[in-house]
């Protein structure tokens, strides 16, 4: 309260007597050095909001990025927020109708079906207002996942990967809604905005997600509340780092497929060079590379539930040695039990594997696709994405790669012991 002599009288709100104390001192510091600046000081926070000049600059800041094509944040969250790709897909196929019979793109294995959309744009000779209008909804999403994303835009390597991923997603899109048709996938392209198409991707993505998270969870042999409530929140870091803390025990490959498809911008893994020895993780862009990917993480998925139903309770080492431990009593006993074996069991297994390796391990595969199959065939979230017989391959090399004594041109070593649980004598 300021009277007519300019003698002032304050009254703080708050009842903490060190803050109290605190702004007590502020004050009679300021009103040495400056007794005017110290009038002014107490008038504004006595009749201004708090935050008002900061709010008010970031008005201003916003509405000068908006003018220049940049999106606020609150409007950039709705970018990254799903929407039910089934309403849209069955949209399209009443327009389409089922009479139409049109060939499909050619491309190889995870190839962009966006950019076959673009090849085929340019073959149709558009006029520049057509390409302009295109690359205007284009640049608005973009500038929308740098928002979102916290991008600045002189962070060009984040930038280039902002375009790529916005590419991809509306790809995987298209692919789906058009079923793989170039010329449904340019009608689809210039009817809905690539926002929305941007956010279908993610809406594919995420069905794969829940499907994996709800399938590891029921298995209950690991702890996976962490992880999921992560991936709840958003919170993609934490995912990755509760995703670490499964290697020991899904090993390094599985991991990492895992970590791709959870990551903020999912991935998919795709050999390159002639012997497919280098991987390289790159954006889903299509919808056969999301399906592919899916049924890699289903079949490891399958053999965790392989494992419990083998009687396995919770995981406490790596795979391998569950696995070779079940195999080994389906090679001695004629069931994939998990059950610890004897010396003297490991040793006949060994003898028997010398002899009929290849008969013991196409009846133990058989088995577990039967299980895999029907575990994941169910799937009503993925009607897209059902796992097939077709996997028995994909079934046998994961296997083949967790168990080392299946390797072409290994020797069979009764006395490594290490690679099984062993009954205590």
């Amino acid at each position: 309260m300021s009277l007519p002599c300019r003698k002032v009288y304050i009254q703080f709100s708050t009842d903490d007597p060190w803050l109290q104390d605190a702004l007590s001192q502020l004050i009679g510091t300021i009103s040495e050095v400056d007794l005017s600046y110290a009038y002014h000081l107490l008038h504004h926070t006595s009749m201004q909001p708090p935050n008002e000049c900061e709010h008010l600059m970031l008005q201003f800041r916003n509405a000068r990025l908006e003018e220049d094509g940049f999106i606020g944040c609150r409007e950039a969250v709705l970018f990254n927020e799903s929407i039910d790709p089934m309403e849209l897909y069955e949209k399209w196929s009443q327009l389409f109708g089922k009479s139409a019979v049109l060939p499909r793109v050619s491309r190889g294995h995870g190839g962009d079906f966006l950019d076959a959309v673009f090849t085929f744009i340019r073959s149709q000779s558009w006029d520049i207002d057509r390409q302009f209008d295109l690359h205007q909804k284009f640049l608005f999403l973009a500038n929308g996942l740098c928002t979102f994303s916290r991008v600045e835009p002189y962070d060009y390597t984040s930038v280039g990967r902002i375009l790529e991923q916005s590419q991809a997603s509306c790809g995987l899109a298209l692919d789906f809604l058009a079923d793989g048709h170039v010329e449904k996938g340019l009608d689809i392209l210039e009817s809905e905005h690539p926002k929305k198409l941007y956010r279908v991707g993610v809406a594919l993505v995420e069905a794969v997600r829940d499907e994996v998270i709800g399938k590891i969870s029921q298995l209950d042999l690991l702890p996976f509340d962490d992880f999921r409530r992560a991936y709840q929140q958003k919170k993609y870091g934490l995912v990755q780092e509760a995703l670490n803390q499964f290697q020991e025990f899904f090993g390094f490959e599985n991991t990492n497929l895992l970590k791709a498809l959870f990551n903020r911008f999912p991935a998919v893994p795709v050999k390159q060079g002639d012997d497919g020895c280098r991987i390289r993780f790159q954006p889903i862009s299509s919808m056969p590379s999301l399906i592919e990917l899916y049924r890699t993480i289903a079949v490891f998925i399958g053999g965790l539930a392989f494992l419990r139903a083998s009687g396995v309770k919770a995981l406490e080492t790596n795979l391998e040695r569950y696995l070779a431990t079940i195999f080994a009593n389906y090679c001695l006993k004629g069931s994939a039990v998990f059950e610890p074996l004897t010396l003297g069991e490991v040793r006949g297994f060994y003898d028997r594997l010398s002899f009929n390796r290849e008969f013991y391990f196409h009846g133990f595969i058989a088995k577990m696709g039967d299980m895999i199959i029907e575990d994941t065939s169910g799937g009503k979230s993925l009607p897209f994405a059902k796992v097939g017989a077709e996997v028995t391959s994909t079934i046998a090399n994961w296997v083949c790669g967790e168990l080392p004594f299946l390797e072409e041109g290994q020797k069979a070593d009764w006395q490594n012991t290490d690679l099984f649980f062993i009954k205590e004598a």
